[in-house]
């Protein structure tokens, strides 16, 4: 029994895990993505809540801080009493989310399924879970310390009496007797000796606190502080983990090739640059996976990125063959430019012009490739060019497909230079210039590109003003007033 308990344990997935959708058919596949969907939708929506969880808790410090503080106004606020447009009711408590988490949860479970929430997204929903927990424990404890300040207040705000004291008594009038006959002469009774009355014992002054309900006020004031301080730091973390997952959700859906930082994606969310190097290092070292079905996703460790993958098999090549194609693509790119150049009579073709204009061609692509080979290795002191979790040198080249068309753009001006210059390749030594054209095929551009831009700037530079400025009649010596034209 102990060791098929054992067995059981370990064929168990983790609980933060579904099995593999390797082998699920397309009826479960279909069902797992609709609760990815919905997974990702909490997530988006817990995202969106917290920026107003934060300025309420932010809010509530700045009103504990008042001289004096109204903790009736701050304990209302807490139970969501309050005239604050930004506090709305909709997801106003951390409370409210992890009841819907849970509530999708439970249903899952009665179904028979693992499609939980954690499950769903891998560890960090579980860790985002776990930090809106402890938001709303802090949250409640805060709230309870706001509630018995308040009542603390209240209570010693009022005046009470001296203990001991007694309720004065009314004074009950005489009542008037009827005429008596006058008596015979009655000798009066000697006057009694009055006593003082006792000295009255001290009134407290309005709003004047016992000390020791003072020192409890005071300790009730210090706990709520820190209880708002450690919900606005759980708030952050759930912050973090909530940009890790919409980050991988934004990344597998953009195109092929398009590349996302994650300095980007975690701007205007008040996170300190320790905390986005915190989501960075989650980026690239825990796994991506959503359903148990790993994202077509690469982080770039050397920028800071993370690019979309190609996801079937027959794009992974077409993209990655962009070498091939877009050479040939160049080549007939500069052979229709001489065709138009023939048949305006510029130009005229030779014999096995064909041949010779691809052998030209070949050996500046050569050039070329030998110098993006330089900066892969680093032979020079460019950054070096690293993808991280790329398989193999075929996805490097499906991920840069773009760029490596781009490479293709001085080539084709590069080759059309040459071929229009005459230096056809009929020896080594132009076969040679054709190699190191190549090489320097990038800086040529660059260069003709700079030229062309210092020119524009220097003719823009070099226009005089057609009016002279005007000196004021009424302002100091030495200063002008601009006039209209």
């Amino acid at each position: 029994m102990a060791d098929q308990a054992n067995a059981q344990q370990q064929e168990a997935p983790h609980p933060w895990t579904v099995p593999s959708s390797a082998k699920l058919s397309q009826d479960e596949l279909r069902l797992r993505s609709a609760g990815v969907t919905n997974a990702l939708a909490t997530v988006e929506r817990i995202q969106s809540r917290i920026p107003s969880w934060q300025r309420f808790a932010a809010s509530a410090a700045k009103d504990a801080n008042n001289t004096p503080p109204d903790w009736q106004s701050i304990a209302r606020r807490f139970a969501a009493d309050t005239n604050h447009p930004e506090e709305s009711l909709d997801g106003n408590t951390p409370r409210e989310m992890l009841n819907t988490i849970a509530g999708r949860d439970k249903e899952a479970k009665l179904q028979g399924k693992r499609l939980t929430f954690g499950a769903l997204l891998g560890i960090h929903a579980e860790l985002l879970v776990v930090r809106l927990q402890e938001a709303q424990s802090w949250w409640d404890s805060a709230q309870e310390h706001a509630n018995a300040t308040a009542d603390a207040t209240t209570s010693t705000a009022a005046p009470t009496a001296p203990p001991g004291a007694q309720p004065a008594q009314p004074v009950a009038q005489p009542v008037p007797a009827a005429p008596q006959p006058a008596p015979a002469a009655v000798q009066p009774p000697p006057p009694a000796a009055v006593q003082p009355p006792p000295p009255a014992a001290p009134q407290p002054a309005p709003h004047d606190v016992q000390p020791a309900s003072a020192a409890a006020q005071a300790m009730s004031v210090q706990a709520f502080q820190s209880d708002v301080d450690r919900m606005k730091a759980a708030l952050d973390a759930a912050v973090q983990h909530s940009l890790f997952l919409t980050f991988l959700n934004t990344v597998e859906n953009d195109h092929v090739g398009d590349s996302l930082t994650v300095d980007d994606h975690c701007a205007g969310w008040d996170l300190n640059s320790t905390q986005i190097d915190m989501v960075w290092q989650w980026l690239t070292n825990d796994p991506h996976v959503f359903g148990g079905q790993p994202l077509h996703i690469a982080v770039d460790k050397a920028h800071r990125c993370a690019y979309r993958q190609s996801s079937k098999f027959w794009q992974r090549w077409w993209y990655a063959s962009a070498l091939l194609w877009g050479g040939a693509l160049t080549y007939g790119v500069v052979v229709g430019l001489f065709a138009i150049l023939h048949v305006a009579g510029v130009w005229h073709y030779s014999h096995s012009w064909a041949l010779k204009l691809l052998v030209l061609m070949l050996f500046v692509s050569i050039g070329a490739w030998a110098h993006i080979g330089a900066k892969v290795v680093n032979v020079n002191y460019d950054n070096p060019m690293s993808v991280y979790c790329a398989k193999s040198k075929i996805d490097w080249v499906a991920l840069y497909w773009l760029a490596v068309l781009q490479m293709y753009i001085p080539v084709g001006i590069v080759v059309s230079s040459l071929w229009g210059a005459g230096n056809v390749p009929t020896s080594f030594q132009k076969l040679g210039t054709a190699l190191l054209a190549g090489y320097s095929a990038d800086s040529f551009v660059s260069a003709l590109i700079s030229k062309a831009k210092s020119s524009s700037s220097g003719a823009s530079t070099d226009k005089q003003p057609t009016t002279a400025p005007v000196a004021s009649a009424t302002g100091a010596a030495g200063q002008q007033t601009p006039t209209n034209a």
